[in-house]
């Protein structure tokens, strides 16, 4: 898909664009059709979609995202087809203190998409299967959809590495006007996103309730790398489960990923390896600054500890650098935590690392702080996932009172 990069460069061809002249109203302006990009024919509605979902529209909502947004040559989209598309404006718009200009693609590139100068995301309309078609190749999972009635075409919105949201799935090509409408309604807050997708992993997650079933998918599982993992925003029913209670649990572990420590809030489940005998998940929560990461691997080999943390904890460093190190946190026998370093890095951001055991699986617990007034709640979410992992009173479990104390 698109990078960070290629947005920026995307957005440059904007820069100099003069702002069209505001009306009443929302502000919208088509602009003289030139020859080139796709025509479109602009008869498409945005279709709906009631929560909860019944079985065959999830998966044809999800089925019908992942075929739509994946790249069979992996290559994404070129830089000289969105550069060209830049070239080819079809109308602009006011939207989120920003104007958008709406312009036309092809060759690689979405038919239509929407950048605005200073701005780090983009908006795309990309053609795709309806979602009936999309469902009936789920049940086999072969070849390409039968196109047995009109594409559709899907509205997503993707900042550099992000993952892309869905926002609108119209039955046909729509009207510059109403994606503008749709677009602005977005930005604005009068429109939710309904589904997320990452390339890696071909992970699509519906962000709207379901009558049964996982809301979440990994089409392309084999795809997934400790560099490259995949993002699920909801429970798939096979790596990530949810009780009643709206916890998140993680296979294997059993670790309950929780929907909120005080101001942290639960955004996703990082996958990182999928595999039973080397499963790799991590819960991660944020505020709007502040994150906090855990990391639960499959390591039942606890000769390998020692050598493996180290090298963990190297490769952070290395990886953000580090500006001020802080005395060494309290481990040993004692000690829930086996290892741990807190530094500042070379962003001026406070880091935390905190590695535990708990029967077969590592908890490798990292947070980055760039604003110090949330050390306080960085510090209650860390703690509390400490207890947890801890499990106070279990056998053979070191007490997290005596941690606590020498912190």
């Amino acid at each position: 898909m698109l990078t960070r990069a290629l947005l920026a460069a995307f957005a440059m061809t904007f820069a100099a664009a003069p702002p069209a002249t505001a009306q009443s109203g929302r502000m919208f302006q088509a602009l003289p059709p030139a020859n080139c990009g796709t025509p479109l024919a602009a008869t498409g509605k945005a279709l709906a979609f009631k929560a909860p979902l019944d079985a065959a529209s999830r998966s044809g909502l999800m089925a019908g995202l992942f075929l739509a947004l994946r790249d069979p040559t992996g290559q994404g989209w070129s830089e000289t087809d969105l550069k060209t598309a830049g070239r080819c404006p079809v109308a602009r718009f006011a939207a989120g203190d920003a104007v958008w200009t709406l312009v036309s693609g092809a060759g690689s590139a979405p038919p239509r998409m929407a950048v605005a100068a200073g701005r780090r995301d983009g908006w795309f309309l990309v053609r795709g299967p309806s979602p009936s078609d999309a469902e009936a190749w789920s049940r086999t999972r072969r070849g390409l959809p039968e196109a047995t009635t009109p594409h559709a075409y899907y509205l997503v919105s993707q900042t550099g590495h992000d993952p892309m949201f869905l926002y609108k799935v119209y039955d046909g090509p729509p009207a510059a006007a109403l994606l503008a409408d749709d677009i602005a309604a977005a930005l604005e807050g009068d429109a939710e996103a309904i589904a997320a997708y990452t390339e890696e992993g071909g992970a699509v997650s519906l962000l709207l309730d379901t009558a049964a079933g996982a809301r979440a998918e990994l089409f392309r599982p084999a795809s997934i790398t400790v560099s490259a993992p995949a993002s699920l925003f909801a429970p798939d029913g096979r790596l990530v489960t949810e009780t009643g209670g709206g916890d998140w649990v993680l296979r294997g572990s059993g670790f309950a990923c929780r929907s909120a420590h005080g101001a942290f809030q639960r955004i996703r489940v990082q996958v990182l390896d999928v595999r039973d005998e080397a499963l790799d998940l991590a819960c991660a929560w944020s505020t709007d600054e502040s994150w906090t990461v855990l990391d639960v691997t499959f390591m039942p080999d606890k000769a390998k500890d020692k050598a493996y943390v180290a090298e963990r904890i190297r490769q952070e460093e290395e990886a953000f650098g580090v500006t001020r190190r802080f005395s060494k946190l309290p481990t040993g026998r004692d000690s829930p935590v086996i290892a741990g370093r807190w530094w500042v890095d070379k962003e001026d951001v406070l880091q935390t690392m905190y590695v535990m055991r708990r029967g077969d699986y590592l908890f490798e617990l990292r947070q980055g702080l760039p604003n110090r007034n949330e050390i306080e709640s960085a510090n209650e979410i860390g703690l509390a996932l400490i207890d947890q992992v801890a499990a106070p009173g279990e056998a053979g479990q070191p007490s997290i009172d005596a941690w606590r104390s020498k912190r």
